[in-house]
Order: C-alpha cells, then structure tokens, then sequence
C-alpha cells in the first residue's frame, strides 16, 4: 500500500511540473530569473565575464543584475495559437539600467515569447537577443 501510494505521489508530481498551456512555459522561463536559479547565475556569471571590467566592477555588475531579476516584475497578456505552436505575449517591468542615476527608474516591455508544444508540455523557443537585453534592463531602443 505504501508503495502505490508513492507511485501515485510520484506521478501526481511529474505531472504538476508540465506546462500545462504556452503561459505556463513562459511563467516559468520568467520565474527562473526571479527566483536567480543556478542556470541564470552561472549565465549571467560567463556574460559578465566576456566584459572588460575589473573585478570590483564585475562584482558590482553581478549584484546589480541579481537585483534586477529578484525584483522583476511580469504580466502575461495574451496568447495566440498557430497549432502546435504559441505566441505568449507579456508585459515585463524591470529597472531601466541604461537610464539608471540616482532613482532607480522602472520601465515595461511588452515582449512576445515563442512557444511549442512537444511531447505533452509546452516549451519555449530561445528569445531573441533584444528580448533578453529587456529582461536584463540593458536595451538600448534608440542603437
């Protein structure tokens, strides 16, 4: 009896862990920046990396960023179906670091996220660059 029932907890489990629906892969892709996962350190650590900076610079680049995702803010709009594929759109607000002084300034995107559904979950496609430059607060509209 113990053992189905943790069969049952275990399959309940994996199945909670699905994207249910494209919103739920974004929800997820977003969630892993606030929530400042192993994966988004150890990206976020190779980018900071590859800049000419000194190391205090990095350092203070490094908790900037942190900051940035832990206090990311998203909304999800809208999604529209094309068959086996979706596009998630999501209002993020982030700090806007390329006008950044004294008071932090906040500014929203709205930003489209692809998405697929393969083998019973939706995925998402890798954002484009531009659209991980917003997350980052980092874009520069006007290059």
């Amino acid at each position: 009896m113990k053992k189905i029932l943790i069969i049952i907890f275990f399959c309940v489990f994996l199945c909670g862990c699905q994207n249910k629906t494209p919103q739920d892969a974004v929800k997820k892709y977003l969630e892993h920046y606030r929530n400042f996962t192993k994966e988004v350190t150890n990206n976020l650590k190779e980018k900071i990396n590859t800049l000419k900076l000194t190391t205090e610079e990095k350092s203070k680049s490094f908790l900037a960023m942190k900051k940035q995702f832990v206090y990311l803010k998203y909304k999800i709009r809208n999604t529209n179906y094309q068959g086996d594929e979706a596009i998630v759109t999501a209002d993020v607000n982030v700090f806007d670091y390329r006008n950044y002084n004294k008071e932090p300034k906040r500014i929203t995107y709205t930003l489209e996220f692809h998405c697929y559904y393969k083998n019973d979950t939706w995925l998402i496609y890798e954002p484009e660059e531009e659209t991980i430059a917003k997350i980052y607060g980092l874009y520069d509209c006007k290059s």
